[in-house]
This record gives structure tokens, C-alpha cells and sequence, in this order.
């Protein structure tokens, strides 16, 4: 968000791609549905990982080195992908959030 001017009860916000006037409300509830989606997401993924990873430790597949081997690679795969969209959620959810505390004080300002 590149600058923003309050008009009535709504924003003006200028995200580099045009002028758009959003309430505050309609940007509260944007912001809520992201995070809400991205959280589902997250912890979908990470069900899904724990999932992997308890039949692996129930079920045991391994019988010899190349088995483990794959395993391995899997298990790093698994927890750098894990680490990678821990990290993407985190960003996204400071840029959001930055952007609210940004459209929060141009709409005090001009109270």
C-alpha cells in the first residue's frame, strides 16, 4: 500500500495497481478471511504431515538402506516444505497486518 486518504466512513488505498475505496469494515473482514484460510491450510498440512509421518512409524516400510534412504529424503522433504510454508504464512500475515495498522491510522488522522 502506497498511500492512503480517508473519505467518509471508508479508506481511499492505493495498492500500486490502482485507487480503491474499501471500508473498514470490508478490509477487517478480507484480512479475517486470508488469515482464516491460511490457518486451515497450515493446519491441514500439518495433519496431514503428522499423519505421514505416524504410519511410517507404525507401519514400518523399511527393510533395507535404500528403503531408508527414501524415507529419509521424504521425512527432509516433508520438514523443509513444512519450515518453507510456516515462513510464507508468517510474511503474508505481517504484510496484512501492516496494511491494516497502515489503513487504521490515515482513518484516526483524519478523525
Amino acid at each position: 500500500m502506497q498511500g492512503a486518504q480517508e473519505v467518509g466512513k471508508s479508506a481511499t488505498i492505493d495498492n500500486g495497481l490502482g485507487m480503491h475505496t474499501m471500508s473498514d469494515s470490508t478490509q477487517r473482514k478480507g484480512i479475517a478471511a486470508v488469515q482464516g484460510s491460511q490457518t486451515k491450510l497450515l493446519l491441514d498440512f500439518l495433519s496431514f504431515s503428522a499423519s505421514s509421518f505416524s504410519s511410517m512409524a507404525r507401519f514400518s516400510v523399511v527393510t533395507d538402506k535404500v528403503s531408508m534412504e527414501v524415507v529419509e529424503e521424504f521425512i527432509l522433504e516433508q520438514l523443509n516444505l513444512t519450515k518453507g510454508t510456516i515462513f510464507e504464512i508468517k510474511d503474508n500475515l505481517e504484510t496484512l497486518l501492516q496494511e491494516d495498522i497502515q489503513a487504521d491510522l490515515v482513518c484516526l488522522h483524519h478523525f
